[in-house]
């Protein structure tokens, strides 16, 4: 019978690890799988968080029209006040799992525990090597895909759950724009925290499906231009109800879909496809985690009913350095004969320019 220790084990987890984690970071945005995660993950940069906080200007539109002046006519300035500041914390999540000795004994493992050998010393067929590499895989994809999801979702709910909850997307841009805190300054003093959040689309014949969408979207984009913010809302993302209610209000008021029929074996399919959606040519992609949240938080209207659109430049995701999705191996306790690994994350998660953001929602 094979031996293994927990040292093997652990240099396996880690080596089948890496492999995982790098083939994963690459990943472009999905337009279906982990919309929100995938899209900070690539704006992520390490960063320390002393003091606990990281602090980002509020960008205040000057007032200063400029002067006309004539002769020796004194020329007056204007003072700009850059003393406000958004403050946003960092979090910790971690993931774990424990590998039961017992569970590899009757894969027909001999386990040491607390053993700190190493795996190359000791000779395994390749069987039993197939076996072992084979288990460990599967353990750690099911792990590191729990955590994705778990941190997904975490990144778009408000942090109300819990205090060590991160204010993720529904806690900076809330059901009410104009009432609350956002990076600890109040949106009732300063409009350039209220998002736009446009409430009542009708996707009926004739309704005001794409009037009240091209206010909300002008109004996001009037706010970065007027306040000198970069960028323009993007992207955006949709739960399943109102990716529907978009299709269903093309078809209703007679939008036509062109389709490709040049080839010489025409395929006839009823479907607008998820993919191709787009709104004054900015993707609207369709987030399956908005419709999860529906199960855990409470959202009016239900969170499948929303449209997010983010202007990517006002989001900000900064992580401890070595500490993003690390992979960390306790001792083994003394009392049991397990052997555990952790995912770990420290994290931030921040907005800039909640203004130049929007929600739309569907009756």
């Amino acid at each position: 019978m094979p031996e293994l220790t927990s040292g093997d084990l652990t240099k396996i987890l880690r080596n089948t690890y890496k492999r995982v984690h790098d083939r994963n970071k690459n990943q472009k945005i999905d337009r279906k799988e982990r919309v929100w995660l995938n899209f900070l993950e690539q704006k992520r940069k390490d960063s320390m968080f002393e003091g606990g906080k990281i602090l980002y200007p509020l960008q205040l539109s000057f007032s200063d029209p400029g002067t006309t002046w004539t002769g020796d006519q004194e020329i007056e300035s204007f003072d700009p006040d850059f003393s406000l500041n958004l403050e946003y914390g960092y979090f910790n999540y971690t993931t774990a799992i424990t590998i039961k000795h017992d569970l590899l004994t009757q894969m027909g493992f001999s386990v040491k525990a607390n053993g700190m050998g190493l795996i190359e010393k000791r000779a395994m067929g390749d069987d039993m090597a197939f076996k072992i590499q084979n288990y460990v895989k599967n353990l750690v994809e099911g792990m590191t895909d729990n955590h994705d999801r778990y941190l997904d979702r975490l990144m778009l709910r408000s942090g109300a759950a819990s205090p060590t909850d991160p204010v993720g997307l529904f806690g900076i841009l809330t059901e009410d724009p104009t009432t609350g805190l956002v990076g600890g300054l109040s949106r009732v003093t300063y409009p350039q925290l209220r998002h736009i959040r446009q409430t009542g689309l009708t996707p009926t014949s004739g309704g005001d499906f794409r009037a009240l969408w091209d206010t909300a979207l002008r109004s996001a984009n009037q706010f970065s231009h007027t306040n000198g913010i970069k960028g323009k809302v993007d992207f955006y993302m949709a739960g399943s109800a109102f990716v529907s209610a978009y299709k269903n209000w093309g078809e209703l008021n007679n939008y036509r879909v062109n389709r490709n029929l040049g080839d010489n074996k025409v395929k006839f399919d009823f479907a607008i496809s998820d993919e191709q959606l787009q709104y004054e040519g900015v993707p609207v992609i369709w987030n399956p985690s908005m419709d999860d949240l529906d199960a855990v938080d409470t959202f009016s209207p239900t969170c499948t009913k929303l449209c997010i659109g983010v202007n990517s430049a006002t989001w900000h995701y900064k992580s401890l350095p070595g500490k993003y999705k690390s992979l960390s191996s306790p001792a083994d306790p003394p009392k049991q004969r397990v052997t555990r690994e952790d995912i770990d994350t420290t994290a931030h998660l921040a907005c800039d320019a909640p203004a130049s953001n929007l929600i739309l929602a569907i009756d």
